[in-house]
């Protein structure tokens, strides 16, 4: 297997529904509330750990060393260029959600309360990785 088909195969995998990859859930309604509720704790916590935590050099695994660091470089570049649409895009979450403030039973019995409010403006603080 090519690290494109690995590539291909995890990008698949990324859907606007991505409960549908748990199981028992792979014929959701997408409109269904735990659909809905779980897309949004799926996108928070991408922007929270994948995004900001990774640009800001804070993610470090548990157990491992820092793994970031060999592609630092190229993850700001990659958030330069995208900065503007993820910027936009966490922008209409929070409009729609303002202080949409919820727990939801997540993945494994995880409680979570999101506050798109507050990840708006940690996330407007990267600003000064686009210098």
């Amino acid at each position: 297997m090519t690290l494109t088909s690995v590539l291909l195969s995890i990008q698949s995998l990324l859907t606007e529904i991505p409960i549908i990859h748990e199981p028992g859930y792979a014929n959701i309604d997408p409109t269904n509330v735990t659909s809905i509720s779980y897309n949004n704790y799926v996108t928070y916590y991408t922007y929270k750990l994948a995004i900001t935590k990774i640009v800001e050099n804070r993610f470090i695994p548990v157990g491992s060393k820092d793994i970031f660091s060999n592609f630092k470089q190229s993850i700001i570049e990659n958030f330069k260029e995208n900065f503007e649409d993820l910027n936009n895009n966490l922008l209409s979450i929070k409009e729609i959600h303002g202080v949409y403030l919820y727990h939801y039973r997540a993945y494994a019995g995880t409680e979570a309360e999101l506050d798109f409010n507050k990840l708006y403006v940690e996330f407007n603080k990267l600003k000064k990785y686009l210098k």
